[in-house]
């Protein structure tokens, strides 16, 4: 297996890569550009270079954690039913894609040391906080600032595919048969210390009457919250994801988790969306409306959408994404941000203290103290 998976990754995955043609794992494409260092190359066709100064432990590190993923799709029955993550059990297409597929969620930095990344990635799969907490749910007792409902959370598996970590926090506001989904939070633990990769999920249609009342309700997170018209205005943040956040870190709180690290910013998967969207540029183009077509002004919106997609993306996206923490932070005296993207490395560095904030009557305090991740527990 230690042999396959290094022909792999070195004859297939990365003479793929180099080149502009999508990378095809099966019948799935996928559009990425990146190189590596690898047998002493140095004519890169990509700013992103996977840096190898040791290509034995490199290599070792590399079917580690592929191994460790094959074993984690295995154990996992229900990552089996994706088509582009088990290729009907086709074992190439598996580790062809498990070895792509990892780049997509390493930082600029993580190219650099890949070694570290692929330890770090591989501890992810077999931290014992993940799996030894799948699927259980967690119920808190009755918030009164949410009109007596409660807080529901699980730790769940995901697809690794499509997903920045293979472990995902769910949470809810709910009363009864009633809900109110909250986004999911993409993480990983390794050694004692929490990374935050991603918060997904925005609200779109509040469709129940209980829906439409629980988001009027969280609203009462901006109470006393002075505005300010800068960049950095921490009320201009999503609200469901503020709450998220605070469920998510009394969980690790509960779990004796006190180093917070927040991912922010990955190259592959916004030069992903940098070639995607320039294909569906280039097809526009191709149509070359002229200005009295009928089409022609929705034609122009759409092209000039696109162009201005990536920039929104990288950093509106972004920005407000880190000052969720900002927020977080304003609220809470035991969540300490210590260093920002590019002080230290290029990352948001987050310490967790002792909770002391009892005689705060704020909605996000009520939420804090009634969530007990390490207590409640309901089937």
């Amino acid at each position: 297996m230690f042999e396959k998976i290094i022909e792999i990754f070195k004859e297939k995955i990365i003479p793929s890569v180099r080149k502009n043609d999508p990378t095809y794992v099966g019948d799935w494409p996928y559009y990425v550009k990146f190189d590596s260092n690898m047998d002493g190359n140095c004519n890169f066709n990509s700013k992103l270079v996977i840096n190898i100064k040791d290509e034995d432990s490199f290599n070792e590190a590399l079917v580690d954690y592929t191994q460790t993923m094959i074993e984690h799709l295995m154990s996992h029955t229900k990552l089996q039913d994706y088509d582009n993550v088990f290729f009907d059990g086709n074992m190439s297409n598996i580790i062809e894609s498990i070895l792509l597929n990892v780049w997509f969620n390493a930082t600029e930095e993580d190219f650099k040391d890949p070694i570290k990344y692929l330890k770090v990635r591989r501890a992810f799969l077999l931290d014992d906080i993940s799996n030894n907490n799948v699927n259980k749910r967690y119920l808190s007792s009755q918030i009164e600032k949410l009109n007596g409902s409660c807080i529901k959370l699980f730790i769940d598996v995901q697809n690794p595919s499509t997903n920045e970590t293979p472990f995902v926090f769910k949470s809810s506001i709910t009363n009864g048969d009633e809900e109110y989904l909250l986004p999911n939070i993409s993480y990983g633990i390794c050694e004692g210390k929490c990374y935050i990769y991603a918060v997904h999920g925005s609200r779109g249609s509040l469709n129940s009457p209980y829906e439409k009342k629980i988001n009027r309700l969280l609203y009462k997170a901006n109470s006393d919250l002075e505005s300010t018209d800068d960049e950095e205005n921490i009320k201009d943040v999503t609200l469901s994801h503020i709450f998220a956040l605070t469920i998510f870190f009394k969980m690790l709180s509960d779990n004796n988790i006190k180093d917070v690290v927040v991912k922010n910013f990955y190259p592959v998967r916004a030069n992903n969306k940098e070639i995607v969207i320039s294909n569906k540029i280039n097809k526009l183009k191709s149509m070359e409306l002229s200005s009295d077509h009928p089409k022609y002004i929705d034609w122009k919106k759409t092209m000039e959408e696109l162009s201005s997609e990536v920039d929104r993306i990288q950093n509106n996206i972004i920005n407000k994404y880190l000052r969720n923490f900002m927020r977080l932070e304003y609220h809470f005296s035991n969540i300490n941000i210590t260093s920002y993207p590019y002080e230290v490395d290029n990352c948001m560095h987050i310490k967790l203290d002792e909770y002391k904030d009892y005689d705060s009557d704020h909605i996000l305090n009520q939420v804090y103290e009634n969530v007990e991740f390490s207590k409640k527990y309901k089937k």
